[in-house]
């Protein structure tokens, strides 16, 4: 019985060094890897910031930062409870910063000073998890700009080429 070795795959026209889609869009190509990547180092780097948060949380340490965000939820509702004016979504954006920079001074008291502080006391399963999703969006992105670049003739056209083949053209 003969084995039927399958067909490679066509490569992207771009990564094919194909004259017509020009250097800009083979520069885009390239300039999506590391978009990607720095993409997937910012999904893990919330990801591991998150999961500090959550381990110091669990041992009560932000018990007063989150007391007073609390209470000034309570004030600003009763404020609109007593008929003054209240910009809520402003007021929610405030006390969240607030919050968001009290959070950050207690991270510095308690020694936290860079993402290698908080991944070290992170559980094993935090840290796969952390790596795992930095390298999930990192994938997804590489791959969403490929694709786009692929397939949008309206991108070489409106980045000044003058490309105008159909899909089936360029194979």
């Amino acid at each position: 019985m003969e084995k039927i070795s399958p067909e490679p795959l066509p490569l992207p026209v771009a990564l094919e060094g194909d004259s017509s889609k020009g250097e800009t869009s083979s520069a885009l190509t390239l300039l999506s890897y590391p978009v990607g990547l720095v993409t997937g180092f910012q999904a893990a780097k919330t990801w591991i910031g998150m999961g500090s948060y959550k381990n110091l949380a669990k041992q009560e340490l932000f018990g007063d930062v989150q007391q007073n965000r609390t209470a000034q939820y309570r004030d600003a509702v009763q404020k609109q409870a007593a008929g003054q004016v209240v910009d809520m979504p402003a007021e929610a954006r405030r006390i969240e910063q607030e919050y968001h920079e009290a959070v950050g001074r207690k991270f510095e008291t308690l020694g936290y000073r860079g993402i290698g502080d908080h991944w070290k006391g992170l559980q094993r399963r935090q840290r796969v998890e952390s790596v795992m999703i930095g390298a999930t969006v990192a994938g997804v992105t590489i791959g969403a700009l490929l694709t786009i670049l692929r397939n949008s003739h309206w991108l070489s056209s409106l980045l000044g080429g003058d490309d105008k083949k159909t899909d089936q053209q360029q194979r």
